[in-house]
């Protein structure tokens, strides 16, 4: 089992990107698999297509779009084939594919919470509906590209649910406090950094190509509920899968990891991260 733990850190060290503080926390994670004689699970992060023009319609389910095609794991499907085959050839590998499909909830659409509780619940029950539809198309659509490997896809809203009757614990509770106290986890200039560059996003071939640009004090109220949601969803994620590695493939690379880590670095800990897809910090996706 040595020699095996030796070979797979190996493989995944020489997988990572040069810069990465989580590297070593995402080491530990390996040899805590290994040791519980499990397959090590890798967590990649997707999320649903999007038509962006209809957040703000009168169906902003419909921002959830029902096709897959172009979501933002296509570019990087030949590089993950690498690493699942390079992987497997070493130990059993899981790879978990969540969902991240509750952004419309926690950071985009506040202005639904003023209105009457049932079109409130009616409106979220069509967005349910939605991500429902979207996973199964998006499941068929991922096991059609890698069928020789052992998979699971999450929808982060279902699990989310069916964690808080686990636990007894409530995320969006979380979220709330760490929202209202959020000048005390992040770093200004990333948050001013997101801000700039969530800014661009509203142009052709962009991320919300096709919505009008909202107010500079609505998007940095997004960009705060953004930041709050990633860090209690790091909680959460290493919680439930302490023996696993998240593999990064969002852009800006280096932002995104560290926006997993501030609920945990507070209890002298790290959500185990490589970077495998390359480093890129002036995209965004």
């Amino acid at each position: 089992m040595k020699n095996t733990e030796k070979l797979l850190i190996d493989a995944l060290t020489s997988l990572d990107g040069t810069i990465n503080p989580y590297r070593d926390s995402a080491m530990r994670a390996v040899s805590r698999a290994i040791a519980t004689k499990k397959p090590l699970e890798l967590l990649l992060f997707t999320c649903s297509t999007i038509t962006a023009n209809k957040l703000f319609s009168a169906t902003p389910w419909e921002y959830v779009s029902l096709s897959p095609e172009g979501n933002n794991l296509t570019d990087d499907l030949p590089r993950l084939r690498e690493i699942l085959e390079l992987l497997r050839t070493i130990y059993p590998i899981k790879l978990v594919v969540v969902i991240g499909n509750t952004d419309p909830y926690y950071i985009y659409l506040q202005q639904f919470k003023s209105m009457p509780k049932e079109q409130q619940r009616a409106t979220y029950e069509k967005f349910v509906e939605r991500w429902a539809t979207y996973k199964v198309v998006f499941e068929s659509w991922l096991r059609q590209r890698l069928p020789k490997h052992e998979l699971e896809v999450i929808s982060w809203q279902v699990w989310e649910r069916q964690q808080e009757k686990k636990d007894s614990r409530s995320f969006e509770q979380e979220f709330n406090e760490v929202y209202a106290d959020y000048a005390n986890y992040f770093a200004a200039n990333e948050l001013d950094w997101e801000f700039r560059k969530l800014s661009t996003q509203f142009a052709p071939n962009k991320y919300f190509s096709s919505l009008a640009k909202p107010t500079d004090d609505l998007l940095k109220d997004w960009i705060r509920r953004k930041f709050s949601e990633y860090a209690v969803q790091g909680r959460w994620l290493q919680r439930a899968w302490p023996n696993a590695v998240l593999l990064q493939n969002e852009k800006p690379t280096a932002l995104r990891s560290t926006m997993y880590q501030p609920l945990l670095q507070r209890q002298g800990r790290a959500l185990p991260i490589i970077q495998p897809f390359g480093l890129d910090d002036e995209g965004y996706a």
